[in-house]
């Protein structure tokens, strides 16, 4: 699904008119896949006015224009067969060249979609980063100037004395009303007054629920014959701070109680009904606040500067969480893998100019070779058959040998799809990657024109190629090899 994730951070934010426009959906994407990383994989605000202004409306133009059948995702299962066994006909539906149906049509107005990309996202965002960020922020909103609210509820606690573990408080907290808060879980106090627990469920508000929280505190504080302690919860699966869908963090988890209920029944029993005896505050801060003005100053630099941040170009990981770390003061924000010059020189075979400029009659099918066939055919490797490399006359041996074969490729496109024996040449995936679409092929010039061309070779027994016994039955594995080396000379007594 990655390429599907790039494609739609490509094109389903292109804007051909406002670059601005183009640059703020990107924005908006980036804010929720890192809200979403953040909160554990859990959620994002896909409900504020921005994320749908911003994202979601732009996104359904943009996909109706590039993908008014449906975005196709590509089926990732290759036909099982030993690419080794040479000599044995492989039938067209196991070659890999062959195009396979996509595996799923994403709709934008499908349900679930607009959540799967956002997520398919954040994949791109590596734990480590969500770690840095999610501590950083944390860290900033010591700073009591940041926006905090808090849900309190009344609670029921009761205690159970644990020999060597000094003593269990279980709490069982539930407010109904606007903000719907639940809470259960437990905690330790060993006999130094260190204090280890975790939640089963937390919900702390609507539409938002959590399951096993670690908590952990320092003591537990008494004044005037109330107990109270303060708790910091942690996701025990990631290890970051819980976070609500708009990136606020659960900050604290605070208890008070006086006189405490002792348990008197065992683990595994029903949960007794008590009485309120408690109560609960939970402090939500708005401390995402950071990650979301620096993502906003840069989406302002790369339209001010032409920078390619929030450009069409591929999801970065090391470009584009490396200059968010770095507006956000982190000194140590380079990236691996992101720089060209930390990739060797990608080695290159000479340009294809064979074949090209031939003042002769085959000089249109001269060409047609070069552009449709000499990407795979013109390399110094034998596989596939390299029936073009250093070929400067399409009456080359060369050609002319693999001149069967040619034909019978080419002849698969005049076959409905289940009946080709063969994979037709070139191979659809090719021409789509050139812009062509594969049913007009058939009737363009090119194509008659490598036709024309091959038709006139002549075969083993001297007469053309292009003949009607090879569509007759006979096996593509059974022509004249195409471009046959000798086997290697073995020395018995080596």
């Amino acid at each position: 699904l990655f390429s599907a994730y790039q494609q739609i951070w490509r094109k389903g934010c292109a804007d051909e008119m406002r670059e601005s426009r183009a640059i703020a959906c990107r924005r908006a994407m980036l804010v929720a896949a890192l809200q979403y990383k953040l909160s554990g994989s859990r959620h994002f605000d896909s409900d504020s006015n921005r994320f749908r202004e911003d994202f979601v409306e732009p996104l359904r133009r943009s996909w109706y224009r590039n993908w008014p059948d449906g975005l196709s995702i590509p089926d990732p299962l290759v036909p099982d067969r030993d690419p080794l066994v040479t000599g044995v006909e492989v039938a067209a539906e196991f070659d890999p060249l062959r195009l396979r149906p996509p595996l799923q049509l994403w709709s934008v107005d499908e349900p679930g979609v607009i959540e799967t990309v956002i997520k398919g996202l954040s994949e791109f965002i590596s734990n480590g980063d969500a770690r840095r960020i999610d501590a950083w922020l944390f860290a900033a909103a010591l700073d009591p100037g940041l926006s905090r609210t808090r849900i309190e509820s009344p609670c029921a606690l009761s205690r159970r004395r644990y020999e060597g573990l000094s003593q269990r408080i279980v709490f069982r907290c539930e407010q109904q009303g606007v903000d719907l808060l639940f809470a259960i879980g437990y905690f330790f106090i060993d006999e130094d007054g260190g204090i280890i627990g975790e939640t089963g469920r937390f919900k702390p508000g609507s539409g938002t629920e959590f399951e096993e929280f670690s908590l952990s505190g320092n003591t537990v504080s008494v004044e005037e014959g109330r107990s109270s302690v303060l708790l910091t919860p942690l996701v025990k699966r990631t290890g970051l701070h819980p976070r609500l869908p708009d990136g606020a963090a659960i900050e604290s988890i605070a208890l008070s109680w006086d006189a405490i209920i002792e348990e008197d029944f065992g683990p595994s029993d029903e949960f007794p009904d008590y009485r309120d005896n408690g109560h609960l505050v939970v402090t939500l801060v708005q401390d995402f606040a950071p990650v979301d003005d620096a993502i906003a100053e840069l989406g302002r630099e790369a339209l001010a500067q032409g920078q390619d941040l929030f450009s069409d170009r591929p999801f970065r990981r090391s470009v584009v969480i490396g200059s968010l770390l770095r507006r956000m003061g982190f000194s140590d924000a380079e990236q691996c893998c992101g720089a060209p010059h930390s990739f060797p020189d990608a080695l290159v075979e000479s340009p294809v100019h064979y074949l090209v400029g031939e003042a002769d009659i085959a000089a249109s099918a001269s060409r047609a070779f070069v552009t449709y066939c000499a990407s795979c055919h013109a390399t110094s490797g034998s596989f596939p058959p390299n029936f073009l490399y250093g070929v400067t006359s399409t009456s080359s041996d060369a050609i002319v040998q693999c001149g069967e074969r040619i034909a019978y490729r080419l002849a698969m496109w005049d076959r409905p799809r289940e009946e080709q024996s063969k994979s037709p040449m070139p191979p659809e995936s090719f021409l789509l990657n050139v812009g062509i679409n594969p049913r007009e092929w058939r009737t363009s010039t090119s194509f008659v024109e490598l036709r024309n061309h091959v038709s006139g070779l002549p075969g083993p027994d001297g007469v053309p190629a292009y003949r009607a016994d090879i569509f007759g039955g006979k096996a593509y594995e059974t022509l004249r090899p195409c471009l046959a080396t000798e086997p290697p000379i073995v020395d018995p007594d080596a």
